[in-house]
């Protein structure tokens, strides 16, 4: 059974290649370590033995692809040569490399008809012959980014401004005051809101205050094909608060909480290069008038990571720690040498009696 995060090249008669991952999720600005497993068959003059991270932000219009890279980075691999070819064997070179902190998380949307966006990452490994008639060999293994949870402590909103009415006079004005307990949460835990609404100077009284969680996913590209900017938003959630009666003032402490299937659709705060997913937080009161010109409201960009429950992702064996040696070590083979290919044996010639033309054949001379 496979490890995560590893993949095996197609065996040649040279050997195979294989990368192992320690994991297939990873936080940015975390490292990312692995191994490169190389069977050797018979030698190998070694050109280059190289481990490639890359990542890319892939914006899709009408089936034209725009690629940003976001990660492109080179890792050499030593291994024990011999007049610049590999012995037979089997070698684990492990590899470490630490992530920067501002890698945007994987994501994949649909933002609209015909356009489409992902940020996905690789590793990738990579052995070359300076004999072009010997076959490279090479592996890659998909792994995931995750952004650390960065969060503010009891961020404040107010808004104050004055109600007004498309068919009457000024109604007054509301005052609006809310606070976050902070501003980055996990998906499945609650978002705490401190809310409060002064009514003392309106007229009208409000019928009811509602809570919306807006996703905003935004495309920028510059390339001419492509509008600047496209975005989209939608209402994942709305809480609804009762209302406070006119010249009333009310506080509310609620605990905001989000559906399973929300929670299962991997909400994550992406903030890339051409790519970006924020979520909003919007508080409207609602006005028992019809139509209202003007209103308070106030909202909140809020930082959102994956359940906690995943939270810190499982560790993977990489590999047995008996069988791992120091870096470029020989350790016996996982599978058994390919066989040679040998050409297949001639069959000798059989001797032919002639034949005449009517079909009868001519006495041997033996």
């Amino acid at each position: 059974m496979g490890l995560s995060g590893s993949h095996t090249s197609p065996s040649s008669s040279y050997g195979d290649i294989a990368i192992q991952l320690e994991s297939n999720l990873y936080v940015a600005g975390s490292d990312i370590k692995g191994a490169v497993i190389l069977n050797i068959y018979k030698p190998y003059p070694l050109f280059a033995l190289e481990v490639y991270l890359q990542g890319k932000e892939t914006i899709s219009v009408n089936e034209i692809p725009y690629q940003t890279a976001i990660l492109d980075t080179t890792i050499p691999l030593n291994v024990p040569i011999l007049n610049g070819t590999i012995q037979p064997g089997q070698y684990v070179l492990p590899f470490v490399f630490t992530l920067p902190l501002a890698l945007p998380s994987t994501m994949e949307h649909h933002l609209k008809h015909r356009v489409f966006g992902k940020i996905d990452y690789c590793a990738r490994t990579r052995i070359a012959s300076n004999d072009r008639v010997i076959p490279k060999m090479e592996a890659t293994s998909c792994f995931s980014i995750r952004q650390p949870l960065l969060f503010e402590s009891h961020c404040t909103v107010q808004d104050n401004k004055g109600v007004n009415g498309y068919f009457w006079r000024k109604r007054g004005m509301t005052a609006l005051e809310a606070v976050l307990g902070k501003n980055g949460i996990h998906a499945d835990e609650e978002i705490l809101l401190n809310l409060t609404i002064d009514n003392t100077q309106c007229k009208s009284g409000v019928k009811e205050i509602r809570c919306r969680l807006i996703e905003e996913v935004k495309f920028v590209q510059s390339a001419y094909l492509v509008p600047d900017r496209m975005e989209k938003k939608s209402k994942l959630k709305q809480w609804i608060l009762p209302g406070v009666a006119a010249n009333d003032k009310t506080t509310y402490v609620q605990a905001l909480k989000l559906d399973p299937e929300l929670i299962a659709k991997n909400l994550e705060t992406v903030n890339g290069t051409s790519i970006k997913r924020m979520y909003l937080l919007k508080i409207v009161p609602i006005y028992n008038m019809a139509l209202v010109k003007s209103k308070p409201e106030v909202s909140f960009y809020i930082n959102v990571t994956s359940s906690k429950s995943n939270a810190n992702p499982a560790q993977a064996v990489m590999i047995p720690q008996e069988n791992v040696m120091a870096q470029g070590a020989v350790v016996p083979p996982m599978y058994p040498p390919a066989q040679p290919m040998l050409p297949p044996p001639v069959q000798p010639m059989q001797p032919v009696q002639p034949q005449a033309s009517d079909g009868s054949y001519y006495p041997s001379l033996t």
